[in-house]
C-alpha cells in the first residue's frame, strides 16, 4: 500500500510552502477519486491546481491522462516503496523521474523553486506570455486546451437543457424575446447551482436541482439578486419543462475544476444571440487574449503600490478581463494580507455593462471565480456613454483592460455629434485616454482603423505625447468566433511628461495562424519600432509588413516607372437614363459591334491561362468610364482587383500578349519601357516580392492600382532580362501541358489558349504531363531570377520568403505552402535551395568534379572558393534530410525510459 508515499509527498509540499488549507482531498474525476489535489491559490479550480496526488494502484500509467480535467501540470503517482513523477500535457502524460520514498524530502528540497505553488501558477498561466515564468515540470500548452475543451462540453450541456426544455414546451424557433431571455435565464442559473454544488459551496452541497424554488432562492441570495426570485416558475408546463433541463444538468459529470475562464465559450457561443451581436456589437473576448493582454501588463502593474490597483473594465460582458485582474491581484497580494482577500478584491474590480442579461452572467462569473465567497463586485449595469458615466469610471482606476463593441453609434444614440464620428470602440478608447490617470496602464482591443483613421488622428497625438505604448499587436479576421474585424490590441501606460522609452514591440498574426496563435501565443512576426517611425508618418500607428525589407528597396525604381495602366473600364448602369435601350453590355454569345475581352474574375484563375472570353460592348453611349480597359491589340498583363486569398499570396499576374478590353474588376498594365516585356512583366507581379509587398500596403479587400505602381522593382540596370524570360517560357510549356491534379481540379478552368502559341488545356489524361514537384521548381527558377535580379541581402531575400510559410499559394498547378521548412535556417536564397533540391544532380557533380581537382591539386583559388560553398551546400542538404525525414526515437531510448521508471536504470 502506497499510504506511506502518499504522506510522504504531502510533507513534501508543505515544505515548499503549499498550505494546508489549500490541500483538497478526495477529488473525483472520470469515475476515479484523487488522493490529493494541492492548489497554489483560491478559487480551487483548473487554474490554480499545481499537483495532483494519485495512488499508483488507482491510476496506473495508462490511466494518468484522466487527471487531466483537475488540471494540475504535476502528478506524482505514488507507490510502496516509491513515487513516479510526470509532467501532464496537452498530448499525453510525460514521465519525469522516479523517486524513492526515502528520498522524496531531497526531491522537493532540490527542485524547491520550481515546485513552489506561485511558481507552478505562474508557469500554467503566465508561462505562454513570459519566458521566465517557464518550467520544465510545467506545459504551457495545457490549460488552454483544458479550458477549450471544458468550455465546448458546458456549451454543449446548455445549448441540449435549452432545446430539452424548448421542446417540453412545444416552443418553436418563433418564441418571443421574452420567453427566450426567461428560458436562458433559468437553464444558465441551474448550470451555476451545479457548479457551486461540486464547488461544495455552503448552501449548495446538500441540495438537489430538481427542488427548482429553493435553487433559485439560494442563487439569488448567493448573488445579492435584487429579485429573490429571479427566475419565475408560472405554472406547471414551465416547471415540468424544467425539471428535465434539471435532471440532465444534474447528471452531467463533475464541475468541481471547472474555471470560468471556461464560461466565456458558453457565454459566446450560446448566451449571446446574433440579435444582440448585430445591436450591441458584441464579441467575447477569447480567454487566450484575455491573458495575453493581462500577462503583458504584469510588470507594470506588479510595480505599483498595493493599494492603488483599480482595474476597470467597460462593456465588461462576461467579464473576462475583471476575472483575469481579480487572479492577478490575487497573486500578487502580500501573504501578511492574506485575510483582507474578499473585501480588497471587491473594492477594486469595477465593470459596467449595459445589456440586462450580460451583466446578469457577469456577476455570475465574478462570483463563481470567487467561491465559496458570495456577490458584492462593483458592477454597473447602464450606457457608459451616458454623461460622464466612462470618465468618471476611467479616472478612479489605474488598470482599464477593454473589449469595447466595434459597432458604430446610431443616431439619437445619446452621445454628442463629436462623438459619434468614431465607432462604440473607438470613443471607448478616446475617453480612456483622456481620463486614465498619470501611472495608469491600459490594454485594450480595437478594430485596426483606430491606427490610422483620419478621424483618430488627434486621439493618435495624445496617445504619442502623454503616453509609453509598450506593445501593438496586429490580428487578421477571425480572431473572434462571430464576426471578422481586423483587430489590432494596444498597451501601454500614461507617463504625462516623464520620459518614455521610446521603443514599441509591434507584432503581428496571420489569418491562417490565428489558431495556432491561440495555443502557442506565438506572432507570425515581431519587430521593435522606435515611436519616431510613427512620428515621421505623422502619427499613423499603421506599420506594412517588413518595414525593414522596404527600408532596403527605398532607392528602387518603382513599377510606375515601367508601365502604363490601371483598372478596366465600366459600363453604364441601368438606372443611367443616358443607356441606350436594349443596349448589349456583354453576352456569351457574339453580337454587332462586341468585342472579345474579359469581364469577371474567377478566384481559381491560374496564372498561366487567361479568363474566360466573353463578347463585350465598348461603344461609347454605352462606356460610363473608360480608364484603362477599352485599349485592344496592345501587349498587356493582366491582375486581379480583388486579393485572391486572405493571405500573403494576393496576386495573380496573366499573360495577354494579344491584348484584349477588360472590365473594372481587371488592373492592366503595359510596359512602356524599353527592355520591359510583358513576361518580364508577368515574372515579376507573380514573384513574392510583389506579393509580400501587396500584402504589407493593400487594404483588406481590393489590390489599388495606386499602390501597385509604387511597389519598388528591380532597376533595368540589372538586366538584359534573357534567363528570366527563358523560365518564363519554359514553365508556360510545361504549365500548358500539365494535367490539373487531383486536389486542384477545382482550380483550374477549361480554358484559354496563353496566346503564346501553347496548346490549350483540356480534361483528357496527358501522359507526358510533368509532375507537380516539377512544375513548382520550374515556377521557383522564375521566383529565383527575379530575387537575383533585386540583388536583396541574403538576410532580406530569406525573410521575404519566411513570409510564405504555411501559406496556400493560388494560381498556379501545384501545391506550395512553404519554400524553406520551418526550422531550416542553413540557407537564405531561394537560388541555393534549388541548388541542392531540384539541381542536386547538377550541383553535387561540379563538386565533386572541384574535389578531384583538389586531390589532384590543380585548382585555382576561385575553384577553391566556389568549392568551399558547395561544401556548406552539401552540409545543408543533409540538414534539410534530417529536417524533412527526422529521426525517431530508437527501441533503446524507449527501453531506457520504461527501465528508470521500474527504477532498473542505475543513476
Amino acid at each position: 500500500m502506497p499510504a506511506r508515499s502518499l504522506e510522504l509527498v504531502c510533507d513534501g509540499l508543505f515544505s515548499v510552502d503549499f498550505r494546508r488549507d489549500r490541500l483538497v482531498s478526495g477529488v473525483p474525476v472520470s469515475g476515479k477519486v484523487v488522493a490529493h489535489v494541492a492548489y497554489s491559490d483560491q478559487p480551487f479550480d483548473a487554474r490554480t491546481s499545481a499537483v495532483a496526488v494519485v495512488d499508483g494502484e488507482v491510476f496506473s500509467d495508462s490511466e494518468l491522462a484522466l487527471l487531466r480535467p483537475v488540471g494540475a501540470p504535476v502528478v506524482a503517482q505514488c507507490f510502496g516503496d516509491h513515487v513516479l513523477f510526470w509532467k501532464q500535457t496537452a498530448a499525453a502524460p510525460k514521465f519525469l523521474e522516479r523517486v524513492a520514498a526515502g528520498k522524496i524530502a531531497s526531491f522537493f528540497q532540490k527542485h524547491r523553486e520550481e515546485l513552489a505553488p506561485g511558481a507552478l501558477f505562474r508557469a500554467k498561466v503566465w508561462g505562454r506570455v513570459d519566458s521566465d515564468f517557464r518550467s520544465e515540470f510545467v506545459d504551457a500548452g495545457l490549460l488552454p486546451l483544458l479550458e477549450e475543451e471544458s468550455g465546448k462540453e458546458l456549451t454543449s450541456l446548455l445549448e441540449r437543457a435549452v432545446t430539452k426544455t424548448k421542446k417540453a414546451l412545444g416552443w418553436g424557433n418563433a418564441m418571443t424575446a421574452a420567453d427566450g431571455a426567461w428560458l436562458l435565464r433559468a437553464v444558465f442559473w441551474l448550470l451555476a447551482a451545479k457548479i457551486l454544488k461540486d464547488k461544495e459551496v455552503p448552501g449548495f452541497i446538500r441540495g438537489r436541482l430538481t427542488d427548482l424554488e429553493d435553487v433559485y432562492l439560494k442563487l439569488a441570495k448567493h448573488y445579492h439578486h435584487d429579485d429573490p426570485r429571479p427566475v419565475q416558475i408560472d405554472g406547471s408546463e414551465r416547471r415540468d419543462a424544467l425539471l428535465e433541463a434539471a435532471e440532465l444538468i444534474q447528471s452531467f459529470g463533475h464541475c468541481g475544476a471547472v474555471t470560468t475562464e471556461s464560461l466565456a465559450w458558453v457565454y459566446e457561443s450560446a448566451l449571446i444571440d446574433e440579435a444582440t451581436r448585430q445591436k450591441m456589437g458584441t464579441h467575447s473576448t477569447p480567454t487566450w487574449l484575455v491573458d495575453e493582454v493581462v500577462a503583458k501588463l504584469r510588470p507594470w502593474i506588479a510595480e505599483m503600490p498595493v493599494d492603488e490597483r483599480r482595474v476597470c473594465e467597460p462593456a465588461c460582458g462576461h467579464a473576462g478581463f475583471l476575472i483575469s485582474a481579480m487572479r492577478l491581484l490575487s497573486e500578487l497580494l502580500p501573504a501578511d494580507r492574506a485575510g483582507e482577500r474578499k473585501g480588497y478584491l471587491r473594492k477594486r474590480l469595477h465593470g459596467i455593462e449595459l445589456d440586462p442579461f450580460a451583466y446578469e452572467v457577469a456577476r455570475l462569473s465574478l462570483t463563481l471565480a470567487d467561491v465559496p465567497n458570495d456577490n458584492g463586485w462593483m458592477l454597473d449595469n447602464g450606457d457608459m456613454f451616458a454623461g460622464d458615466t466612462l470618465r468618471s469610471a476611467v479616472g478612479k482606476a489605474t488598470i482599464v483592460l477593454a473589449n469595447p463593441p466595434f459597432e458604430p453609434f446610431k443616431k439619437g444614440g445619446g452621445v454628442r455629434p463629436e462623438d459619434a464620428m468614431f465607432s462604440r470602440a473607438d470613443e471607448t478608447f478616446r475617453r480612456i485616454v483622456d481620463a486614465l490617470p498619470v501611472g495608469g496602464v491600459f490594454g485594450v482591443v480595437l478594430p485596426q482603423t483606430i491606427l490610422h483613421s483620419t478621424q483618430g488622428k488627434e486621439l493618435r497625438r495624445k496617445l504619442l505625447d502623454e503616453y509609453e505604448i509598450s506593445e501593438i499587436t496586429l490580428f487578421a479576421d477571425k480572431v473572434f468566433n462571430f464576426g471578422e474585424p481586423e483587430t489590432a490590441v494596444i498597451l501601454g501606460r500614461r507617463v504625462g511628461d516623464a520620459k518614455k522609452s521610446g521603443i514599441v514591440r509591434y507584432r503581428r498574426v496571420r489569418e491562417e495562424q490565428v489558431e495556432i496563435y491561440k495555443k502557442t501565443l506565438e506572432a507570425t512576426s515581431a519587430d521593435t519600432m522606435k515611436t519616431s517611425v510613427f512620428e515621421a508618418m505623422g502619427g499613423i500607428l499603421r506599420v506594412p509588413e517588413l518595414p525593414d525589407v522596404w527600408h532596403v528597396m527605398r532607392d528602387n525604381p518603382r513599377l510606375g516607372d515601367l508601365v502604363s495602366g490601371g483598372k478596366g473600364f465600366e459600363h453604364k448602369g441601368a438606372d443611367d437614363p443616358t443607356l441606350p435601350a436594349n443596349a448589349i453590355l456583354e453576352s456569351e454569345t457574339p453580337f454587332r459591334g462586341g468585342v472579345l475581352g474579359y469581364a469577371g474574375w474567377d478566384y481559381r484563375q491560374l496564372t498561366h491561362q487567361l479568363p474566360t472570353q466573353v463578347w463585350l460592348n465598348l461603344s461609347e453611349s454605352v462606356v460610363r468610364r473608360s480608364l484603362h480597359g477599352t485599349v485592344c491589340g496592345l501587349p498587356q498583363v493582366i491582375l486581379n482587383h480583388a486579393r485572391v486569398s486572405r493571405g500573403v499570396w494576393r496576386l495573380n499576374a496573366l499573360l495577354d500578349i494579344q491584348g484584349h478590353p477588360l472590365k473594372g474588376r481587371f488592373l492592366v498594365w503595359r510596359p512602356s519601357c524599353e527592355g520591359v516585356t510583358p513576361m518580364v512583366l508577368w515574372a515579376m507581379l507573380n514573384s513574392p516580392i510583389s506579393n509580400a509587398y501587396a500584402y504589407s500596403y493593400s487594404t483588406k479587400r481590393d489590390i489599388l492600382g495606386k499602390d501597385i505602381l509604387a511597389m519598388p522593382v528591380f532597376p533595368l540596370s540589372a538586366g538584359p532580362f534573357d534567363a528570366l524570360e527563358a523560365a518564363v517560357d519554359a514553365y508556360f510549356h510545361a504549365a500548358a501541358g500539365s494535367r490539373p491534379i487531383a486536389r486542384n481540379a477545382e482550380a483550374q478552368p477549361r480554358g484559354q489558349s496563353t496566346q503564346l502559341g501553347f496548346k490549350e488545356t483540356g480534361d483528357e489524361q496527358n501522359e507526358d504531363a510533368p509532375a507537380e514537384e516539377e512544375l513548382k521548381h520550374l515556377h521557383w527558377r522564375i521566383d529565383a531570377e527575379v530575387l537575383r535580379l533585386y540583388n536583396l541581402p541574403a538576410q532580406t531575400e530569406r525573410r521575404i520568403l519566411d513570409l510564405f510559410t504555411g501559406v496556400r499559394r493560388r494560381g498556379v498547378p501545384f501545391v506550395q505552402d512553404t519554400y524553406f521548412p520551418k526550422g531550416f535556417t542553413a540557407l537564405e536564397r531561394l537560388s541555393d535551395l534549388l541548388a541542392i533540391t531540384a539541381d542536386w544532380g547538377k550541383t553535387n557533380r561540379r563538386r565533386g568534379h572541384l574535389i578531384r581537382k583538389d586531390i589532384k591539386k590543380t585548382i585555382t583559388p576561385a575553384e577553391k572558393e566556389e568549392l568551399a560553398r558547395l561544401e556548406s551546400l552539401s552540409d545543408a542538404r543533409i540538414d534539410l534530410e534530417e529536417i524533412e525525414h527526422p529521426s525517431q526515437p530508437d527501441e533503446i531510448d524507449l527501453v531506457v525510459e520504461r527501465l528508470k521508471r521500474e527504477g532498473k536504470w542505475p543513476e
